[in-house]
């Protein structure tokens, strides 16, 4: 499980690593997603239940979660916010310099698994993800008031810091089932996380304004 994969000898940096793995799970829409796609791509999809591929991919699910886990923590320290996910942001349980700390672990551990699948080229994707994260949250941080309704800066910000990974991670679990980078399989499961990135962050933002706040667990 992923608690027992970001555990620490530190007792508080454990805690606010897990935190969000343990008493606040989420959707955990990212990995089932990769889940999926591995289904979707086998060969077999009825028998892909077991095995080293799907051991693989598996795996690659949970990197996918830790990566997204660390944005969300190093996020809520950057816009100050209060809540996260029906309870209290990990910063404000601990401290900002827990927070960011705890991300920066998760993002070390997630680093540790991908190496583990032994697969440059997956590795290559899923470093890319990570950057593509940071430059979303550069974008969000430097974007004036004069660009904040221009949908094609809105786009890009939402590729950057939801759809990029998603749509990384789709195509590195086409690839750990054996197919090329460049093949129809791999560039479908590509641009299959593309849109549903993007149109999971539009619904997000949508919801931000029409949802309740006790429903949503975000304020």
């Amino acid at each position: 499980s992923i608690k027992s994969v970001v555990d620490t000898d530190h007792p508080i940096l454990s805690e606010a690593a897990k935190h969000f793995f343990a008493q606040r799970q989420g959707k955990r829409f990212r990995p089932t997603i990769v889940m999926l796609v591995s289904k979707a791509t086998a060969p077999t999809p009825e028998e892909h239940v077991a095995g080293e591929v799907f051991d693989k991919q598996a795996l690659l699910g949970q990197v996918t979660e830790m990566i997204h886990v660390a944005s969300l923590i190093h996020d809520d320290v950057l816009d100050e916010a209060d809540t996260r996910r029906g309870g209290e942001a990990v910063h404000k349980l601990y401290t900002n310099k827990v927070a960011v700390i705890a991300g920066d672990y998760l993002l070390a551990r997630a680093s540790v698994l991908l190496a583990r699948l032994q697969n440059t080229e997956v590795t290559e994707i899923m470093s890319t993800a990570l950057e593509s994260l940071v430059q979303g949250e550069i974008m969000q941080i430097k974007t004036g008031e004069e660009d904040l309704l221009d949908m094609m800066t809105y786009l890009r910000k939402s590729y950057h810091k939801t759809a990029s990974l998603i749509c990384d991670a789709c195509k590195s679990a086409a690839m750990l089932g054996g197919y090329a980078a460049d093949s129809e399989e791999a560039m479908a499961a590509e641009e299959y996380g593309y849109h549903l990135g993007l149109a999971y962050q539009i619904i997000d933002d949508v919801l931000d304004f029409t949802g309740a706040s006790d429903v949503l667990g975000k304020p």
